[in-house]
């Protein structure tokens, strides 16, 4: 056998297995993506994910869900969301009700008021309960701070601060 010979099935033998590994690519891609549920489908299906392209979400999901679903993104590629993170509202108010926390109970979480005000932020029994319960839906633990903190955030932005009536003293 001469060298041409060999060349040219050595030359078919490489276009078969490289063959062979895209079909077999392309059928664990497709196995893949018939796993996914229909909705992430219809989400991702004009996606396509090359090497070096930005990716901007406007889906009100957090990047890290994204992961969570094994989101192919190769290396390269970035994604961008259009929504803000989460942020509990307890820190965006957090100096005003750490002034709070510091006026009604010196930041004890176990203080006890004259008049019966339980905790961090003094709330009564009925207005912990009515706003922080049946409102706003958190456990029904008062002597929990950082429940009290994420009330308080709700009932500030509400606009129901008065019912501190140290808030005067914090800006």
């Amino acid at each position: 056998m001469d060298k041409w010979n060999l060349w040219v099935i050595i030359q078919i033998l490489i276009v078969l297995i490289v063959g062979v590994a895209v079909f077999s690519w392309l059928g664990i891609v497709i196995k893949y993506l018939k796993n996914q549920p229909e909705s992430l489908l219809r989400n991702i299906s004009s996606i396509s994910l090359i090497q070096g392209n930005t990716l901007i979400g406007s889906n009100p999901v957090s990047i890290q869900s994204y992961s969570d679903i094994e989101l192919p993104i190769f290396e390269g590629n970035t994604l961008i969301s259009q929504t803000l993170p989460f942020h509990p509202k307890a820190q965006i108010y957090a100096t005003l009700i750490n002034c709070l926390a510091q006026k009604e109970s010196s930041n004890n979480p176990l203080a006890i008021g004259k008049d019966g005000e339980r905790g961090l932020l003094q709330y009564m029994q009925p207005i912990f309960y009515s706003f922080c319960v049946e409102k706003y839906k958190f456990d029904n633990d008062i002597w929990d701070a950082e429940i009290q903190r994420e009330c308080c955030a709700r009932m500030i932005e509400d606009g129901y601060i008065r019912l501190w009536t140290t808030s005067k003293f914090c800006k």
